[in-house]
């Protein structure tokens, strides 16, 4: 009994057949560079408004199943301030 052999065409679609690339890394040339003069009033600006930005928080649903719905809304409130 003969062993089997792959040809040509199976042997380009067979995985060990297939190389291994190396990967390539993209940098982003594209970005801006901030000068250092506006670098500091970049940073004044988010200084002043990022504290205005809340988190959103989620309140688990076991502890909110329990509640009546019309009380939900102040229960949430409540949760968040802890």
């Amino acid at each position: 009994m003969e062993t089997p052999t792959l040809n040509k065409k199976q042997q380009k679609s067979s995985l060990s057949a297939k190389k291994v690339r190396s990967k390539e890394t993209i940098k982003n040339v594209l970005a801006p560079l901030i000068p250092p003069e506006d670098y500091i009033v970049l940073k004044q600006i988010l200084e002043q408004n990022l504290p205005k930005i809340t988190e959103k928080v989620r309140v688990p649903w076991r502890d909110i199943k329990n509640i009546p719905k019309a009380d939900r809304k102040k229960f949430k409130e409540d949760y968040r301030k802890k």
